[in-house]
């Protein structure tokens, strides 16, 4: 299936995902000003956010942009947060976290959600600070486009004629958010109040949640 989805940021102007084609399927397409993605890397590693808590050898992330309980593995940087945690002495009470990390499929011999946590960066806890109203699951439409992300983090564009792209999405940073679909990558910038995907400012292409 081809795939496009293009990106644009205030200073660098990125862009989107392509795919070989694969037989009666069609792609999705926006269009604007691109550079190959081999003038660009972008890391595997995420910005996640949201409660963090630790309990008998069991670590969890409730994840602010889909609201899911991500396990977290108990290797890497996530030594790091277990001591900024057991500093805090919050009881294994949730406590706002912000990490780096990359998405893991967990062993067929475990339990829980399909995806588990390694964390690469711990950032920071703040006890005070709250979530807030930033999940970013569901349902957008742009002018001629229509949108899904979905809690497992993948997502489906859909165009009015038919045509369809599909793949992962994460956050780079707390308002930056990147689609993944096969060796491209598009970057969009997340405007939690208006809750609304933007390519840029001086662009058209804005997705709105429904």
């Amino acid at each position: 299936m081809k795939k496009l989805f293009y990106v644009i940021l205030p200073i660098v102007v990125l862009m989107v995902s392509s795919c070989g084609q694969k037989k009666n399927e069609k792609s999705a397409q926006i269009q604007y000003d691109t550079i190959p993605a081999t003038q660009i890397t972008i890391a595997m590693e995420y910005y996640f956010e949201g409660n963090f808590s630790y309990l008998a050898d069991a670590a969890v992330l409730k994840e602010s942009s889909t609201g899911v309980n991500l396990p977290v593995v108990i290797d890497g940087a996530f030594l790091d947060a277990e001591k900024a945690y057991t500093d805090l002495k919050s009881g294994g009470k949730p406590v706002f976290g912000q990490f780096r990390g990359i998405l893991k499929q967990k062993g067929a011999e475990e339990e829980g959600n399909d995806n588990q946590l390694f964390i690469t960066q711990f950032i920071d806890f703040n006890p005070q600070a709250k979530s807030g109203d930033k999940l970013l699951t569901g349902e957008y439409q742009a002018v001629d486009q229509a949108l899904s992300l979905n809690s497992d983090h993948t997502y489906k564009l859909m165009a009015k004629d038919g045509e369809t792209e599909s793949g992962k999405w994460y956050l780079s940073a707390e308002d930056v958010l990147v689609f993944v679909s096969g060796d491209r990558h598009t970057l969009m910038n997340v405007d939690y109040d208006k809750k609304e995907l933007r390519a840029k400012d001086d662009t058209p292409l804005v997705f709105k949640r429904r």
